[in-house]
């Protein structure tokens, strides 16, 4: 043991360990930015189309203005394989229900030519009858915003002001759900103009919170006792994480989800930690 010790072996074990570690997580963190940046967020050549459709009166019946953008919007869905798109428009008063056109697809892998897979979760009664979709359990003819609900509408109609290029201005949330009773959801969300530049509403896609989990395999790093991958969030000016979004039971029963990490670095160059608040006693390394 002694010669292991003195002639470095030990540590180079180690240090090959970290680096097959950190490699591992960099290719599966790569894959999912570039989901991110290829798939979910391909919205701008819809974006544009909606936006030069909107009517230039603000006070007029939008339910045509809606039956107009629903071919980009259903294409914007398909095209990103996103779990549903959305059009919300902004409020001429200070009330929380906006006119919306919103559509939801369960499943972005299975594509039905005849959209008899997706659901209506908000918009005009007419449209989605006429294309002969479902309505949503929680569908309404308006989008009610709440305290719970909004930032994915807020944030984007917020930063409007600072570009009219929307895909700078681009938004994503926290998990939320739009109904107390509806699914977890992830959103993108950016701002809309008209012709004029006046902000109007905004456009975006969201992610079912399962089907985001499909991108965090379950065990990838270990043969056996491997955590997998998980998201987590870091609020601006803190330095702490939070488990934001994870994937399988074995991480709820070894990790204290519920609260920040705790990371004593150990390679700084890789961003390799040993996590200091799990729920087990056994060592439990951390790529960040």
């Amino acid at each position: 043991i002694s010669a292991l010790i003195v002639g470095g072996v030990l540590k180079e074990v180690q240090e090959n360990a970290f680096q097959s570690f950190d490699e591992k997580v960099n290719y599966q963190k790569d894959y999912i930015m570039k989901e991110m940046s290829n798939r979910w967020t391909n919205v701008e050549p819809y974006l544009q189309e909606i936006s030069a459709l909107l009517p230039l009166d603000e006070q007029a019946v939008m339910d045509d203005y809606f039956e107009a953008s629903t071919p980009a919007l259903i294409s914007m869905l398909r095209t990103t394989m996103t779990n549903g798109a959305f059009l919300i428009l902004a409020n001429t008063d200070s009330s929380n229900q906006h006119e919306a056109l919103y559509l939801r697809d369960h499943d972005a892998y299975l594509n039905d030519g005849l959209n008899k897979d997706l659901y209506c979760v908000a918009g005009p009664s007419q449209i989605c009858q006429a294309l002969k979709i479902p309505f949503d359990d929680n569908w309404g003819y308006q989008l009610t915003l709440t305290d719970e609900n909004r930032a994915f509408y807020d944030e984007p109609a917020a930063h409007a002001h600072l570009s009219t290029n929307s895909k700078l201005l681009g938004y994503w949330s926290k998990p939320f759900k739009l109904a107390p009773t509806g699914v977890s959801i992830i959103t993108y969300s950016l701002p809309i103009y008209d012709n004029k530049h006046v902000f109007r509403g905004i456009v975006g896609v969201e992610l079912l919170l399962d089907q985001f989990t499909e991108v965090l395999p379950g065990k990838d790093l270990l043969a056996r006792d491997s955590i997998s991958y998980l998201i987590g969030y870091q609020e601006p000016g803190e330095d702490t994480i939070s488990p934001l979004i994870t994937n399988g039971a074995l991480q709820e029963r070894i990790l204290q989800t519920d609260t920040a990490f705790q990371l004593e670095t150990v390679n700084e160059a890789q961003s390799i930690h040993i996590l200091g608040n799990p729920k087990i006693t056994d060592t439990l390394y951390a790529k960040i």
